[in-house]
């Protein structure tokens, strides 16, 4: 509804993001929730060995971080 909307967009602060910038770490504790504008993000996960694993892609309209919320 357009009022959840209004209230999302009161909210809202716009971050950009360069190209293999972190923008938050698995494990960190987060009450926040990011909409992809452009581009996309990736989306890692660190193994128990230290190697980083790809677990998805977040495109133009899509969200994360939703998870450590």
């Amino acid at each position: 509804p357009a009022e959840v909307l209004a209230s999302l967009a009161a909210h809202a602060e716009i971050i950009e993001i360069e190209a293999g910038e972190t923008l938050f770490k698995q494990g960190e504790e987060s009450s926040d929730l990011y909409i992809v504008r452009s581009g996309a993000v990736a989306v890692t996960a660190e193994q128990p060995d230290g190697s980083i694993l790809r677990v998805g892609e977040a495109f133009s309209g899509e969200t994360v971080g939703e998870m450590a919320m």
